[in-house]
């Protein structure tokens, strides 16, 4: 398992970011501005939304399973088309092959993407999280 959040950029990809923690979030959830300017989990579900995606806090030692907590720094990817994440599907989520594309669920999470939903990552993986109680790690390109 890949013990990082960003896997591959393509060429002038995606940039650095960072801000300040308003709630808890994982590395490898999306992650939006609150109204205060703050960092939370991506709370729009199936939109269009920039794709940001927290990443682990290596200059600390934190690991892709260490959360930020409220008020941490947090440092984040902007993504750009082609490159390549460790994301998060939610718990329970449908399964999802590789012909399929994820869009954001409402909690920081991605889902399958269906009907008018965003197409916002192409997994690189197919992932069957249908029974599970938690969020599990996914592969995917951003499109």
């Amino acid at each position: 398992m890949s013990q990082t959040i960003v896997l591959s950029q393509n060429l002038g990809g995606g940039q650095h970011g960072e801000g300040v923690a308003a709630g808890a979030i994982t590395p490898g959830h999306c992650v939006m501005q609150d109204v205060n300017g703050k960092l939370v989990v991506q709370t729009g579900a199936g939109t269009g939304a920039p794709a940001w995606v927290a990443k682990e806090d290596a200059l600390q030692g934190r690991t892709i399973d260490t959360a930020y907590a409220v008020n941490d720094p947090v440092f984040y990817h902007k993504c750009r088309a082609g490159d390549e994440l460790n994301l998060l599907i939610a718990a329970g989520a449908i399964a999802v092959v590789l012909t399929d594309h994820l869009t954001y669920a409402a909690d920081g999470t991605v889902k399958k993407a269906t009907g008018g939903d965003a197409l916002i990552f192409k997994p690189m993986e197919a992932k069957d999280n249908s029974g599970g109680g938690a969020a599990v790690r996914i592969k995917a390109r951003k499109v």
